[in-house]
């Protein structure tokens, strides 16, 4: 009988250390999915790559807390309160210790800056950053510009009251600039300040609420206060500041850091509280709060120009008027004060042209009194109904630079007769001459009347330019002189020559309805049987889509709010502000699109950096291929910067629609079941797979022989 074959050990297939690890891959599975179900909430990525804090003042102050003030200023006595800018606990992280500030030579030309204003010291100041000792000699050299100015120069030297928004988003714009700033001092202690040549001992520190953004908190330096004005921690007093603009400090706060402007002033101007109403005359007043503000010319006596008194500084006196004889043919002696006039126009700004003109026009009257309305600016609107190309004589041309100027017909909507218009500036599109039937306008001067006898004579008008309103084209229907278009180059940054167009192109999209640009952009798409609009002739043909209405959508990774700065814009056209989107579309390859609009939909947040994303879809005329320097707006005047340029095709517009990303609750909660019961399910695995090999163990144990071989029984048998 054959010996007893041994009976085969179950196998462990896990031992102790890779069942450890075995569990931890289970529930490193299970928070993966469980993060990347989270991850798809644009909120939570806000935790990571929080916005700018111009993209979070921004938002509506009811969705801050009600005690957002106390938490930015902190509640301590002086807890959340810098120290001196020299001080050990703000300087950086030099070791060495910084040397006192020395005092700066005279500053050979400050430019825009308040005269003594040194450029170069400003370029040493850094935003987002606590006070630096490298910004010593710029601290306390400002001071010592505060320190000897006139009060009344520096208000004068303001570029006027700003928001705490606008030195927020546009800080480097800003600096060294003097600003006007408005708010409630809510506290104020003085500070010593370092050793300094400038014989400086200190100043006092306000925390100051702003008007426009009382949740967060303006940072006011200034180096005496009012007599009998209050100290402490618990002011309530209205003031006006005028200094200096510094920096976006960053300083400790009830929240956690915090960033706030910060202002260095002479002083402040307290303002009175408004008093009851008293009554005058039947009518109700209220005391004025004595505010600050550039004084108007007829506050200071100052008698305005009108067009004639203008043209007699440029030569054109009374006997040059007295050359033209209404009714009579051109001779030589007119045709020269003709180009005179047109020259003296083309270099008068536009703003004063505007304001210069007459309201309207009594056409019966200027014919039967010409010489009221001769030399007299007036607005004129109609359509051309013809165009003549004139040369001037070789030694003209040389005298008034340019070649050839134009004669035009046109018929005005409130005139019983047609005028002629004669221009040095017509739309590239004329320039040709011959029969142009197209609507236009000018603000032009009256000349005289043109003809042979005084019955039939046409007034006659001198204009700078021509302008052309085409109604087969939305911005020419909006009232925008498309001509304005042929200044444009591509692949440059907005020149000086392109601002008015840029500035024009905003207010005729302002004037659109709100959803006009993005209805008639869907018109033309569907007109051409596309689904959508495509970014590439934008970027590679830019010339051939000059003032084209698209509408793009994607994903919005900036938005800010610009400033304005040129005051005839504000007062002209009434922009005082504009957004830039870069837009990023699914067919431009990572390169933004530039949409300059005039408003964002309420809520939607401004900023940018990698945690800023927002869809929108955003419909505007496109303008050209704008060389830009990162970080810079689109302002004209921004082109001289030596930083490398980008380009983008940029557009105007009137406003983005903004899709809110709302995490879809259902899909929400079943993603989170799901990743729940993956985890489980892989545990009971896990667990089944350990106790079955426990159990196999066992049964191992109990079934093995004491002996292979065989008893000895078996051994007596064979």
């Amino acid at each position: 009988m054959s010996p007893r074959r041994p009976t085969r050990e179950p196998r462990n297939y896990f031992s102790r250390r890779e069942q450890g690890r075995l569990l931890m891959l289970v529930m490193a599975l299970g928070l993966a999915v469980i993060l990347f179900n989270q991850s798809r909430k644009p909120e939570n990525w806000r935790l990571f790559f929080p916005p700018s804090d111009a993209a979070s003042a921004d938002r509506p102050a009811a969705s801050r807390p009600a005690t957002a003030w106390e938490k930015r200023i902190g509640s301590g006595d002086h807890a959340a309160q810098p120290a001196s800018p020299s001080s050990a606990d703000e300087r950086d992280t030099d070791k060495t210790k910084p040397s006192n500030a020395k005092k700066p030579p005279a500053a050979a030309d400050s430019g825009r800056y308040f005269p003594g204003v040194r450029p170069k010291l400003l370029e040493t100041i850094r935003d987002k950053s606590r006070f630096r000792s490298a910004e010593q000699d710029a601290w306390f050299h400002l001071f010592a510009i505060l320190k000897t100015a006139d009060p009344a120069a520096l208000r004068r030297a303001s570029v006027g009251r700003v928001t705490r928004l606008q030195l927020a988003e546009q800080s480097a714009s800003y600096r060294g600039e003097v600003v006007t700033v408005r708010g409630t001092v809510r506290r104020a202690h003085w500070l010593p300040a370092s050793k300094n040549d400038f014989n400086i001992s200190g100043y006092y520190q306000l925390w100051i609420q702003p008007d426009d953004a009382p949740e967060w908190p303006l940072v006011v330096y200034c180096l005496e206060l009012p007599k009998k004005f209050p100290t402490g921690m618990t002011i309530d007093r209205p003031a006006v500041v005028t200094g200096f603009y510094f920096k976006r400090w960053l300083h400790a706060s009830g929240d956690g850091l915090q960033l706030s402007p910060v202002v260095l002033a002479r002083d402040i101007q307290p303002i009175t509280r408004p008093t009851r109403p008293t009554r005058t005359e039947g009518r109700s007043s209220l005391e004025k709060p004595n505010d600050i503000g550039p004084a108007t010319d007829a506050a200071r006596n100052v008698p305005a120009l009108d067009s004639r008194q203008l043209m007699r500084l440029a030569g054109i006196d009374d006997a040059q008027w007295a050359r033209f004889e209404d009714g009579r043919p051109w001779n030589e002696p007119q045709q020269e004060t003709l180009q005179k006039i047109l020259l003296r126009l083309a270099a008068l700004p536009v703003e004063d042209v505007e304001r210069l003109a007459r309201p309207s026009i009594d056409w019966k009257r200027l014919r039967s009194d010409p010489g009221e309305y001769r030399g007299q600016i007036v607005r004129l609107h109609g359509r051309i109904q013809s165009l003549d190309v004139l040369s001037l004589s070789e030694e003209m041309a040389q005298r008034f630079g340019v070649k050839r100027y134009y004669r035009i017909e046109l018929m005005p909507d409130d005139a019983p007769g047609p005028v002629v218009v004669f221009a040095r500036t017509i739309p590239r599109a004329w320039q040709a001459g011959g029969r142009v039937d197209q609507p236009a306008g000018a603000w032009a001067m009256f000349v005289t009347l043109e003809g042979n006898d005084a019955a039939g004579a046409r007034p006659a008008f001198a204009a700078a330019r021509v302008a052309w309103y085409p109604s087969d084209r939305l911005l020419g229907r909006l009232g925008m002189d498309v001509g304005l278009l042929d200044e444009l180059v591509d692949s440059k940054p907005l020149r000086a020559e392109e601002r008015e167009c840029f500035y024009q192109a905003l207010a005729a999209a302002e004037r659109s309805k709100p959803g006009q640009l993005r209805d008639e952009a869907a018109r033309q798409l569907a007109r051409t049987k596309n689904k959508r609009y495509s970014v590439e002739p934008l970027f590679n043909a830019p010339a051939r889509q000059r003032g084209r209405l698209v509408i793009l959508s994607g994903t919005a990774r900036r938005a800010l709010r610009v400033r304005v700065e040129e005051p005839d814009i504000r007062r002209r056209l009434g922009i005082d502000h504009y957004y830039e989107i870069y837009l990023s579309t699914d067919d431009s390859q990572r390169n933004p699109v530039v949409f300059c609009v005039g408003r964002l939909p309420e809520g939607m947040p401004t900023g940018e950096g990698p945690g800023y994303a927002e869809a929108v879809t955003v419909a505007g005329f496109f303008l050209k291929s704008w060389a830009y320097a990162s970080g810079l707006s689109a302002r004209p005047g921004q082109g001289d910067r030596s930083a490398p340029l980008q380009l983008a095709p940029l557009l105007v517009g009137r406003e983005a629609v903004w899709h809110k990303s709302k995490p879809p609750a259902a899909s929400l909660f079943w993603g989170s079941a799901a990743a729940v019961a993956l985890m489980l399910v892989l545990l009971g695995i896990w667990f089944w797979l350990r106790k079955s090999n426990r159990r196999r163990a066992v049964d191992s144990r109990r079934r093995k022989p004491t002996d292979t071989a065989g008893s000895l029984g078996d051994l007596g048998r064979q």
